[in-house]
């Protein structure tokens, strides 16, 4: 198969040589934003595997508060995860030694109930499920676009709401570190 490409490739290399470098630029521009495309198509399609699938782990890069106060935070510890009908909601700040769930914060742990998923005009979707747990029940609804970028709010028993901002990656793909469940299920 190599041997097939090599002439290609080259005939290829030997055209772009001919261009000036201003159709050389424009090729290249070309090029990049068709590759671009390709991207962001394929990233379309994984994302809506995910939600359709209701399996994923949004892993979150920045938290905000009710008020929008945010504060940047380590994706590998601060997720929401579900697969196979359960979830794990985790909260974890850096530079907090001491935590609940042994790495200084609090990881839920519960089954997920009442999933749904809508497709919007832009090709992202709204997002909506509750997580039962013994911790507590807790009111999810995520806004994600076509390219994986998702937010979350989380409503709970109690009158605050805390807003998860990141990316959706496949379970399988996702490189989390779960901490010690609050109230067991580990």
């Amino acid at each position: 198969m190599t041997m097939l490409w090599t002439p290609v490739l080259a005939q290829e290399q030997q055209d772009n040589s001919q261009l000036t470098k201003k159709e050389q630029r424009k090729l290249a521009k070309q090029q990049k934003r068709e590759a671009e495309e390709l991207y962001e198509q394929q990233m379309a399609l994984v994302t809506k595997k995910m939600v359709e699938g209701s399996a994923f782990v949004l892993e979150a890069n920045m938290l905000f508060d009710k008020y929008g106060a945010s504060v940047n935070v380590n994706s590998n510890v601060n997720f929401i995860s579900i697969a196979n009908g359960k979830g794990v909601m985790q909260l974890s700040f850096n530079n907090v030694a001491v935590g609940l769930n042994g790495i200084g914060g609090v990881t839920l742990d519960g089954k997920v109930n009442n999933y749904t998923f809508k497709e919007n005009k832009n090709g992202g979707y709204s997002v909506r499920f509750s997580l039962f747990g013994s911790g507590g029940n807790y009111d999810v609804s995520m806004s994600v676009m076509p390219g994986g970028q998702a937010t979350a709010t989380i409503r709970g028993n109690w009158s605050r709401e805390l807003k998860y901002q990141g990316n959706l990656v496949p379970v399988d793909q996702s490189r989390v570190y779960k901490g010690f469940s609050m109230f067991g299920g580990n």
